[in-house]
């Protein structure tokens, strides 16, 4: 099988794009992502953090430095680790506070770290997050204290 020519025309320029890569950073949303400075991912991190720590649905939030071997692609000069905050819900598991985070509008994204004899945290990579978007991720926290009435509360 040939490609179609449209695939064969976008693949020619990404790969074009590719020849510069500082240029592909800027045009290219996932590169932009991963060839993110470090010091920058900790800094927003430590801007995060605490405002998403005032959300009565939080009991804590850290900044943790994490390797990020996963999200390297091989060859071009990206960083191998990454920032994450770290969040402990206050009430339940890390699991139902990342359910009710996804499911908001817009969702937030996280994985789920599992330590033995300790709860759960929700981990947000910030290296998944353009920095316009940090905003996005403290706004979804503070309304998860206020459950949305039942329906037979509202059927009235």
């Amino acid at each position: 099988n040939r490609p179609q020519a449209s695939t064969s025309a976008a693949l020619a320029v990404t790969l074009k794009d590719l020849e510069d890569l500082d240029r592909a950073t800027l045009s290219n949303p996932t590169l932009t992502l991963l060839s993110a400075p470090l010091a920058n991912l900790r800094q927003r991190a430590e801007r995060l953090a605490p405002q998403i720590a005032e959300s009565p649905a939080v009991a804590a939030a850290e900044v943790v430095e994490v390797d990020a071997t996963s999200a390297v692609i091989a060859g071009l000069p990206f960083e191998e680790a990454t920032f994450v905050i770290a969040v402990t819900p206050a009430e339940g598991s890390a699991e139902q506070l990342a359910e009710r985070l996804a499911t908001r509008r817009p969702g937030v994204q996280g994985r789920i770290e599992d330590a033995a004899g300790e709860p759960g945290r929700l981990l947000l990579d910030l290296r998944t997050v353009l920095a316009r978007q940090d905003l996005t991720i403290v706004s979804a926290f503070p309304p998860l204290a206020e459950e949305p009435p039942s329906e037979a509360d509202s059927a009235t």
